[in-house]
């Protein structure tokens, strides 16, 4: 790797939100950390979790950078994020979720993704398929519920919106559309509401395939 492609990888900023699934946090740094290259930092914000979230993310140090922040009060993933970018220092904002592992080339794919001579390019989303094979988990994959699909025939590589799953998006760019909005105090649609507020002020999105995680969708008739 040229020492040119080094800088813009470092500085790549991975935010994460957690709350009460420390396990499934681990198996997402392990992936995190097994990423070649690794991003410049990874921010977890634990969500004011029942148990200690701290002693898992200290685990990783020194050999690999990321640090634990933790809301005195549940805050929502929104507000849980927007704490996560704004303690981060990259240029490239990326997401996940603790209930997602990455691939290995998963920073360069989305970095990679972002790194066009296109000034409203705003963010770019990855694929994600079904960590498990349970009749729910294929059907929800199948479906592809948490992927935005190309929605413009003239521009074939766009999607009209981002989901934090998996995706990437500059900062400045965020920081133009506000962040994600802190009224949406659950789970759903702050990441799509993000990407209609960055649309609104001119920004586009665009897929980057290679960029693929796996998800854990929960089981069962209820979750669907």
């Amino acid at each position: 790797m040229s020492k040119a492609q080094s800088e813009i990888l470092s500085a790549a900023s991975v935010s994460v939100a957690t709350r009460d699934r420390p396990e499934l946090l681990r198996d997402l740094l392990d992936s995190l950390k097994s990423c070649s290259p690794r991003p410049g930092e990874v921010i977890v914000v634990d969500d004011a979790s029942s148990a200690q979230v701290s002693s898992i993310v200290d685990s990783y140090q020194p050999s690999f950078r990321v640090r634990c922040i933790r809301n005195s009060r549940r805050m929502g993933p929104a507000a849980s994020r927007n704490t996560a970018v704004h303690a981060s220092r990259g240029d490239y904002l990326l997401f996940t979720d603790d209930d997602c592992i990455v691939c290995r080339d998963w920073v360069a794919a989305l970095v990679y993704g972002l790194e066009k001579p296109d000034g409203n390019l705003g963010g770019v989303g990855g694929q994600v398929l079904a960590r498990d094979q349970d009749v729910y988990s294929r059907y929800l994959e199948f479906h592809r519920v948490l992927e935005a699909r190309p929605h413009d025939a003239q521009h074939p590589e766009r999607v009209p919106y981002l989901v934090t799953a998996n995706c990437a998006v500059h900062r400045n760019a965020f920081m133009r559309a506000g962040g994600f909005d802190e009224t949406i105090e659950h789970p759903g649609g702050e990441d799509a509401a993000l990407a209609m507020r960055m649309a609104k002020v001119g920004y586009h999105f665009e897929r980057a395939a290679r960029a693929l995680v796996r998800h854990r969708f929960r089981p069962g008739l209820r979750a669907l």
